[in-house]
């Protein structure tokens, strides 16, 4: 049981506080009467102890610090209008505003096109246009359900390629008015590329893995077949050649001539997903995705069963896009520059995310948008890396960042994202678990230029209305080496955040530190044994006669006093141990030494101490890892237990020939055994003569065997209590 002052004025749990009240002296209340027998221990050892070394690298000995310095530190921040490069840099980047397009769930293809933008979209296939202030739907493509190319035609003209009927529509950009321009002997058209001198299309279909070649009239030929099921991804690339990826394979090619490729490079992987490329370089987007191998459409299939179905109601099904969506697809991305041997180089990969988009810079670089955390990274032919954008949504599906209206479409919910010339630039980093409630000291970083810092905490893992609101640094200063910083002005909690507000163009952040010490959690002892005790409350013990083939016993001379502790701040932890007579208030401390015990048991010799009933106290302190005024102790008292070295007795013995009567009696324990032998020979039991052995004191009685011989005998009385204690008495007597 838990000491009631611990349990009370600490806030133990309820359990725990009713144990501490249940009052020892009313349970062993009879007890209390014997405390004038007992006398004062005259002596007492600690014989085993388990150490346990202390280490001061414990997590409570010092102030802790949390640095963001590196590129994956920071990226798991959220940057607007921030780059965060492959150097730990935080510099100004894209400021981009989020323009929605209503009542769409992807936009999946962007083309410029006379000073406007088209947007191919999905559920329901439509083209909006998007002239750098507001996006309004162009025109809604019959029977289609996502618009997954666009390329731009003669004058006013653009081409769509839809999915899931195959079909390439021409739009009016002019009118809003779409006619179909070709149908293609596929379900999916995946991508389209125009060629340079002709003005023809090239469409990458499937679900086998078909190229066609659609003329200026609208005439489609089947211009190569590849030995795979879907191909995703086209491109012009290095010699003017027309380069094609493919899934599930995951096979780059070029196309030779009609009906002609060879395979530039195969990857393992389930989706070449996206090409990007010129007559110097060329890229690929690369997935190994589990589940579903390729983005498909399922339509309601229009086969008709025998006999007459039963309707409840009447619904015509809506064809159904499957794409990845955040946790329905594991996988992992690479973007892969791609040398004109043949020879792969990996630029960057994802883990645990998809590529979904590439598009070229102008200085041979690409932008690669990932389908899982809505980021537009800048990847460099050096291996340089940088977020460039984070938008909202989480999926960043088609990138259009070079031409005059700079733009990032996104799934999940449809929406355009286009680059402005003004606005807020804004590091917010990931809410910092510190593991247990903390008290938060300085927060410094190496920055130049003009920013702001402030910081907020919270209880919970994601910031909520009970996080603290923003809060700047206080006593913000220069610090040496280059370095600013201040205090963290925000209450303690568990979780915080900060947040960076770069206000000027040259303002830059390559390094943040944060300084805290977490609030010391009370060690808790769990639960505290003396020698068998746990055995006993676990598993009722039945004595049976053992005795019988033992000439002597004896009460254990020493008890294991063994303690279980939770721990929460892993802190070195020392114990004392003290202990004393129920119905007795002084306490005794345990073992000669002055030392704090380190370990978790002890042997304790209780030879030399008076019978009775006794508790244990056990005191756990995290002292060593916390100073006097942080560090905090747990209490918690054991249950009584009996210390009983003195043996039984035998009173009133008699022999009556020929019958024997006498009382065996202890002074603490039960009796549990009787036996007797007749001149040192065999031992037999006795039974006491209420038929049980359950008292302190029994009678007993039994009957001498017949036909012993005439003369001097000696009879042997043998007594067992339950300690282990036992007596051997002797009484001579003669048989007439």
């Amino acid at each position: 049981m838990r000491d009631t002052s611990c349990s009370w004025k600490n806030g133990c749990s309820k359990a725990k506080r009713t144990e501490a009240t249940r009052g020892t002296t009313s349970i062993w209340g009879r007890l209390a009467a014997m405390r004038g027998r007992l006398v004062r221990s005259i002596g007492m050892g600690l014989v085993v102890l388990a150490a346990c070394s202390w280490s001061a690298s414990a997590r409570a000995v010092s102030t802790q610090v949390w640095v963001n310095q590196t590129y994956a530190d920071f990226n798991q921040g959220e940057g607007h209008g921030v780059l965060v490069d492959s150097r730990g840099l935080l510099r100004p980047g894209l400021v981009l505003k989020r323009r929605a397009v209503k009542g769409v769930s992807l936009v999946f293809a962007l083309l410029e096109h006379g000073g406007k933008v088209y947007v191919g979209t999905g559920d329901k296939g439509e083209v909006w246009v998007f002239d750098g202030f507001r996006a309004k739907k162009l025109v809604s493509l019959p029977g289609a359900v996502l618009v997954t190319s666009l390329v731009a035609g003669p004058k006013t003209t653009i081409y769509a390629g839809t999915i899931p009927e195959g079909k390439i529509f021409a739009v009016d950009t002019r009118t809003g008015k779409a006619r179909l321009f070709a149908k293609l002997k596929a379900k999916h058209i995946w991508a389209m590329v125009a060629e340079p001198k002709t003005g023809a299309i090239f469409a990458g279909t499937g679900p086998k893995g078909e190229l066609y070649r659609v003329s200026a009239a609208g005439k489609a030929t089947l211009y190569w077949k590849a030995p795979d099921k879907h191909v995703l991804a086209l491109t012009y690339g290095p010699g003017g050649a027309l380069y094609a990826g493919t899934s599930p394979k995951a096979i780059v090619y070029r196309l030779v001539r009609k009906g002609v490729a060879r395979a530039v490079h195969d990857f393992d992987a389930t989706e070449v997903r996206a090409l990007a490329g010129n007559r110097r370089v060329l890229y690929a987007a690369v997935n190994k995705i589990k589940g579903p191998r390729t983005w498909s459409v399922k339509v309601p299939s229009r086969h008709k069963k025998a006999g007459t179905a039963v309707h409840g109601v009447v619904r015509k099904r809506p064809p159904e896009i499957r794409i990845p969506r955040l946790g329905a697809k594991k996988g992992m991305g690479g973007v892969f520059r791609i040398w004109g041997t043949g020879a792969a180089e990996q630029l960057y990969g994802l883990k645990q995310s998809y590529f979904t988009s590439l598009e070229l810079t102008g200085n041979d670089n690409v932008y690669a948008a990932e389908g899982m955390r809505g980021q537009v990274l800048l990847l460099g032919r050096d291996h340089s890396v940088a977020t460039v954008a984070d938008v909202k949504e989480r999926q960043a599906l088609s990138l259009h960042l070079t031409g005059r209206i700079r733009c990032i479409g996104t799934g999940d919910a449809g929406a355009l994202h286009v680059m402005v010339p003004r606005g807020a630039r804004r590091y917010l980093s990931k809410a910092f678990d510190a593991g247990s409630a903390s008290r938060w000291g300085r927060l410094d970083l190496a920055a130049s230029g003009n920013l702001a810092i402030e910081t907020r905490t919270g209880n919970t893992a994601k910031p909520d209305a009970g996080w603290s609101r923003w809060q700047p640094l206080a006593r913000l200063a220069m610090l040496a080496g280059g370095r600013r910083g201040g205090l963290v002005a925000s209450q303690p909690g568990r979780y915080l955040q900060y947040r960076i507000t770069l206000r000027s163009p040259r303002a830059r952040v390559t390094g943040v530190r944060l300084y805290f010490v977490p609030i010391n959690r009370r060690p808790r002892i769990a639960s505290v044994t003396i020698g068998n005790q746990g055995a006993q409350k676990t598993k009722s013990k039945v004595l049976k006669a053992s005795w019988l083939t033992k000439v002597t016993s004896a009460a254990p001379s020493s008890y294991k006093v063994s303690w279980k502790v939770d721990n929460p701040d892993g802190d070195a932890l020392v114990y004392r141990l003290y202990y004393r007579v129920v119905g007795s208030a002084l306490w005794r401390k345990l073992g000669w030494s002055q030392t704090p015990l380190t370990g978790t048991s002890v042997t304790w010799k209780t030879v030399n101490l008076p019978d009775g009933w006794y508790l244990v106290r056990v005191v756990a302190s995290d002292e060593r890892s916390n100073a006097a005024g942080r560090a905090k102790s747990d209490t918690w008292i054991s249950e009584p237990f009996l210390v009983d070295n003195v043996k039984p007795a035998v009173r009133a013995l008699v022999v009556r020939v020929p019958r024997v009567f006498g009382t065996s009696v202890d002074s603490f324990s039960r009796i549990v055994g009787i036996q007797y032998s007749l001149d040192a020979q065999n031992w037999f039991p006795v039974d006491p003569t209420d038929g049980a052995f359950d008292q302190r004191a029994e009678n007993f009685s039994f009957r001498l065997p017949s036909g012993m011989r005439r003369g001097p005998a000696l009879l042997l009385i043998r007594v067992f209590d339950a300690a282990g204690n036992s007596v051997v008495v002797k009484k001579a007597f003669r048989v007439r």
